[in-house]
C-alpha cells in the first residue's frame, strides 16, 4: 500500500466516523418508532397539512426576504462604510442564538405582550397561530444565510468587470442587473437549499412537546405565559393553565400549618398531606401528577409520607396504560402502566391505599385561585 493510499484511507475512516455520528441517531430512532408508526404519522391528516403548510410558508418567506437581502448583501460586498464589521455581526447574530430559543424569542415578540403583536391586535389581528406569524418566525432565523450567501456571491464578481462596463459608459444600475446580479445568481440560488434549518413546532399535546422539543414554550390567549425545557415547564408549571396543559389533574385547595419542622397541606376534606418545605410558597397551590401517585391493593407495611385508604371509583383507558379514579376523602387521579394495573387484580369498589412521597406535590406560584 502506498503512502497516498494510506492517506486516502485515513481520510476515509475519519470521514466515514462522522457520517456515523449523523446518521446513527437518526436511524436508531426510525428503528425504535416503528414502520407503523412512521407510517400512521405519515397518513395523518394534521401532518400532511402542517408540511404543506411549512412549505408554502417557507417558500414565500424566501422569495420575499431573498429579493430584500440583495441590496444590504451587495453593500457589504462592495463598500466600506464606519461600522460595517457592527453591522455584519447584528446580521450573523441569530446564527449564534440557539434555533429552538430563537423561535420562543420570537413567539413572544409577536404575541399580544409584543410591540407588534400589539399593533395587529388593534387591528383585530392574531400573528399567532398564523401563517404571518410563522413566517416572521422563519424569516428571522434566515435573514444571515438570506444575506451571507449573495454577499459571497458578490464578493467574488471581479469588480474589473463592472469597472470596464461603468468605462464604457454603463449605468451603475445597468452594471449590477446585466453582470453582478447574474455572475453572482448560483450563491443566491443557495439560500433554497439552506432554508429549513429550525423548527418551531406548535402542538397542544405536552407528550408530542417533551419528546420533540429541546425548549418549550406555552402561550395562553396571545400571552407567553411560561419558557423554557421540557423538564422544567413540566415539572415546575408556574399556573393553572401550564399544569393542565402538562396533563395534570389532581389539585387541591389546602390550609397550611407547620408541626415539629414538617410542613403540612390540611385539604377541605381534612385530608392532611406532608410537603416538603423547601421551595414551597406560601398560599401556593398544590398539585400533583397522576404517574407521581402508585396503589397498593393492601395497606403498606412499611412507613410513607402520605399514604391514605380510598376507593377505586372509575378504571378508563389512558396512552400509558390505565387511569384510575381513587376517592381517599379527595379525588385522585392515578395513571398506571398496563403491567402494573394488571398485577393489583383490583376493579371498580375495590379498597386500594394511595402513596406519594412529600416531595411529589408540586407547588404552584400565586393564590390558590389562579
Amino acid at each position: 500500500m502506498t503512502r497516498n493510499s494510506t492517506f486516502h484511507w485515513v481520510l476515509l475512516l475519519l470521514s466515514s466516523l462522522v457520517l456515523l455520528i449523523i446518521l446513527a441517531p437518526l436511524v436508531g430512532m426510525f428503528l425504535h418508532s416503528g414502520k407503523s408508526e412512521h407510517l400512521e404519522t405519515v397518513m395523518n391528516r394534521d401532518v400532511q397539512e402542517s408540511i404543506w403548510l411549512t412549505i408554502c410558508i417557507s417558500f414565500t418567506v424566501t422569495f420575499l426576504f431573498a429579493a430584500a437581502a440583495i441590496p444590504p448583501a451587495w453593500l457589504l460586498a462592495r463598500k466600506i462604510f464606519p461600522l460595517r464589521s457592527i453591522v455584519q455581526g447584528i446580521i450573523d447574530l441569530p446564527v449564534v442564538l440557539p434555533h429552538s430559543a430563537a423561535g420562543i424569542t420570537i413567539l413572544g415578540f409577536i404575541s399580544r405582550d409584543g410591540f407588534p403583536g400589539k399593533i395587529a391586535d388593534s387591528l383585530g389581528l392574531n400573528l399567532i397561530n398564523n401563517p404571518a406569524g410563522i413566517g416572521l418566525a422563519m424569516a428571522f432565523v434566515s435573514i444571515p444565510f438570506l444575506i451571507n450567501a449573495p454577499r459571497d456571491g458578490f464578493s467574488a464578481v471581479p469588480e474589473r468587470l463592472e469597472k470596464a462596463a461603468l468605462t464604457l459608459g454603463a449605468s451603475r444600475t445597468r452594471v449590477f442587473f446585466t453582470i453582478s446580479l447574474p455572475l453572482a445568481w448560483r450563491s443566491i440560488m443557495t439560500i433554497f437549499v439552506m432554508k429549513g434549518l429550525m423548527i418551531v413546532h406548535v402542538t397542544h399535546d405536552y407528550r408530542e412537546a417533551v419528546s420533540l422539543a429541546s425548549k418549550i414554550g406555552v402561550i395562553h390567549n396571545g400571552h407567553l405565559i411560561q419558557e423554557g425545557p421540557p423538564a422544567e415547564v413540566f415539572g415546575k408549571p408556574v399556573n393553572r393553565f401550564v399544569a393542565r396543559y402538562a396533563g395534570i389533574k389532581n389539585f387541591f385547595r389546602i390550609r397550611y400549618s407547620q408541626e415539629n419542622g414538617s410542613w403540612k397541606a390540611q385539604c377541605d376534606n381534612n385530608i392532611v398531606f406532608r410537603i416538603s418545605g423547601q421551595n414551597f410558597p406560601e398560599n401556593g397551590l398544590p398539585v400533583l401528577r397522576s404517574d407521581s401517585i402508585r396503589l397498593e391493593n393492601r395497606e403498606p407495611v412499611s412507613v410513607h409520607d402520605n399514604c391514605f385508604k380510598g376507593v377505586v371509583k372509575e378504571i378508563n383507558p389512558s396512552e400509558n396504560g390505565m387511569e384510575t379514579v381513587v376517592d381517599a376523602g379527595e379525588i385522585f387521579y392515578v395513571d398506571l402502566p398496563a403491567g402494573d394495573f394488571k398485577s393489583l387484580l383490583i376493579s371498580e369498589l375495590s379498597d386500594v391505599w394511595v402513596i406519594f412521597g412529600k416531595e411529589d406535590v408540586i407547588a404552584l406560584s400565586g393564590s390558590i385561585h389562579s
